[in-house]
């Protein structure tokens, strides 16, 4: 068979635009051969900062040592002079334009505190101004100084620079110091730069959630107005790091900066209304969720913080809990966890008993929400004992009856089948409204009612009379002959009460003379001996008393440099456990009260009855009681007519 050869393909011809493909080619092998450009002015080593960085991390890895120094040996090597060289050039080079000042300024100071280990990028073992604390004040004036110069909108783009150039830069490897300080001393100056771009900042937490140390990094940088302004700081917590609760890497970082926020900021109420109720309820499910995420530790420290949590969204308010009486109903009895179930209730008395309104909520949503208005009216009658004088009874009596129509009217409608927690709720109502109407005898207020009208009775007749003797309580005194028997009996106080003090004044020096011949010598001996006793000590513990004086305030100050926090988380952690045996010695007193109720019941449906019956034991106790007036009236009239007979 014949066969085919295939020609090879046919070569392209050639064009006008060949001789440009040329020329290029001939160019990039001349500049190839060339040495590279380097900038011409005299801050070029500072634009080429970072590409220096770039190439020092791959002369890192081929060292054996890695040589390092401290923050302080660091500071010491960055001279103001070096910084305000540069500064002035920046300045006469580009005189309108400020940021270039300031990022200048951020990447010499990386570069020179490169050598400085940066292995922790939330800084946890130094204090929370951490480097910037580090700075001498004539650097601190000088960059704040420069900070001054700018506007907002600079200082706003700046901060947004140094935080994206920080992630980016720790992602290499490379020193972000000088980000980092000019990042806090942005934040302490001006706390709400940080605010203005908080969802940008959220999407490049989302964007890097996977990268720990770039989170911790973010997480840190935005947070660091809280340091200042307590209003931000929850900001902050609230939008950027509660998203991050559930993320394990993250969730540490951030319940531990609420719990610093708590310390340095013992005053709550510039954070007021921050949370609102819509952001409030996300927090109340990560706290009390029995499937949280959070390790055990972390889940303990976030509940000892929650009290001030619900503080903060509570605030000084009593209007805004309306807004949150809704919801903690509408979450009870939905198969929470038993800590919520409880926290829920509580908070909804606290709702009724702040704000009155929320009672009119209860009623609007009481027939949709029945069973959970169960769970709730139960709570109340198993803790009347302590949150009896916190309600208002006049508005829970109102609506307890209106519940009480409500459960007739469904009721005669044949829907109480349909109802769940219907009987309970009736149940529960009709105890309520029984406790409410049976609010006991007022025997102090009569007492205090009687002795008011006898007292101005009293005062009115003498104000009316001559005077006592010409009063009509003076003549019926003497007629009843009560007056001369309140007589006789301040003559005999007086008789014996002089006796007394004759008795008195006679034998007490006397035996106190032979108390101190007695007990005097041996008294010198003993305080003789304590004497020389407390001599010795005093010369004997001289040295150790001196190097005490000297090592204790060093000890103190030591402390105080290494751990400053130390004694605020003392107080906090004291306040912490007082609060808790506060509430579980409420919690012991009210089931002290329920268990004493209970047996009391006991003992009068199985004890006392029959003739042991209260009733039977009452009239018993009336009738003997009014045998004893009769028998102490009588006495009392024969004591005044024997009285009468020995005076006549």
């Amino acid at each position: 068979m014949p066969t085919i050869d295939v020609s090879p393909p046919l070569k392209e011809s050639q064009t006008i635009y060949d001789a440009f493909i040329e020329k290029e080619r001939g160019s990039q092998k001349t500049t190839s051969i060339k040495e590279p450009w380097k900038p011409a002015n005299e801050y070029s080593h500072l634009s080429g900062v970072k590409k220096a960085q770039q190439n020092k991390r791959k002369g890192q890895q081929e060292k054996k040592k890695e040589v390092t120094v401290t923050m302080e040996g660091a500071m010491m090597q960055l001279e103001r002079s070096e910084l305000e060289t540069i500064l002035t050039k920046d300045q006469a080079t580009f005189p309108d334009t400020p940021s270039v000042w300031l990022k200048d300024l951020a990447s010499l100071i990386n570069l020179k505190l490169e050598s400085v280990q940066e292995s922790d990028p939330i800084f946890s073992e130094h204090p929370a101004d951490y480097p910037a604390c580090k700075l001498s004040k004539s650097l601190r004036s000088l960059l704040m100084s420069t900070l001054n110069q700018c506007t907002t909108e600079t200082l706003d783009l700046f901060f947004e620079h140094c935080v994206h150039s920080m992630v980016t830069d720790i992602g290499k490897g490379l020193s972000t110091f000088g980000y980092r300080i000019f990042i806090q001393l942005i934040s302490q100056s001006t706390p709400t730069i940080p605010m203005e771009r908080l969802s940008k900042h959220l999407d490049l937490l989302k964007t890097n959630q996977n990268h720990a140390l770039r989170c911790l990094s973010i997480m840190w940088a935005i947070g660091q107005c809280g340091l200042t302004d307590l209003k931000c700081g929850v900001k902050v917590w609230l939008h950027l790091m509660v998203p991050m609760l559930r993320v394990r890497a993250l969730s540490g970082y951030a319940i531990d900066y609420l719990e610093k926020l708590f310390i340095k900021h013992e005053d709550l109420r510039p954070a007021y209304s921050v949370i609102g109720f819509r952001d409030f309820f996300p927090i109340l499910d990560v706290v009390f969720s029995s499937r949280s995420n959070l390790p055990v530790s972390q889940q303990r420290k976030l509940i000892e913080l929650y009290p001030k949590v619900k503080m903060v969204a509570f605030g000084d308010k009593a209007d805004c809990l309306r807004n949150f009486f809704p919801s903690f109903l509408a979450r009870v009895g939905t198969g929470s966890s038993a800590a919520l179930q409880t926290e829920l209730l509580s908070c909804l008395v606290t709702c009724l008993s702040k704000d009155k309104h929320c009672f009119s909520v209860w009623r609007q949503m009481y027939i949709k929400h029945m069973k959970q208005s169960s769970i709730l009216l139960e709570y109340l009658l198993f803790h009347w004992v302590t949150l009896s004088n916190t309600l208002d009874k006049k508005v829970l009596r109102e609506t307890t009856r209106a519940f009480s129509i409500t459960n007739e009217e469904l009721a005669a409608q044949g829907k109480k089948e349909d109802m769940e927690g219907y009987e309970k709720c009736v149940a529960a109502c009709t105890s309520l409204l029984q406790k409410l109407s049976n609010s006991g005898f007022p025997w102090l207020l009569v007492f205090l009612g009687l002795v008011t009208v006898v007292a101005g009775i009293f005062t009115l007749d003498v104000y009316t009379s001559p005077g006592f003797k010409g009063s009509k309580t003076y003549r019926f005194l003497e007629d009843s002959g009560l007056l001369d028997f309140f007589i006789q009996v301040w003559l005999r106080i007086e008789l014996y009460s002089r006796i007394v003090y004759n008795w008195l004044a006679e034998n007490i020096p006397y035996y106190y003379a032979k108390v101190c011949e007695f007990c005097g010598p041996y008294l010198l001996l003993v305080w003789s001996k304590l004497k020389a006793f407390w001599t010795l000590l005093v010369e004997a513990t001289q040295a150790q008393r001196d190097w005490l004086a000297i090592k204790i305030p060093e000890c103190l100050n030591w402390i105080d440099a290494k751990v400053p926090w130390l004694w605020s988380s003392i107080k906090h952690y004291s306040s912490l456990i007082w609060s808790g045996i506060w509430y579980y010695s409420i919690w012991l007193w009210e089931h002290l009260v329920y268990s004493l109720h209970m047996a009391g019941i006991w003992l009068q449906e199985n004890v006392f009855t029959g003739n042991l019956s209260l009733e039977n034991m009452s009239k018993t106790l009336s009738s003997w009681l009014a045998v004893m007036q009769e028998y102490t009236s009588a006495l009392v009239k024969w004591c005044i007519g024997v009285w009468s007979g020995k005076n006549n």
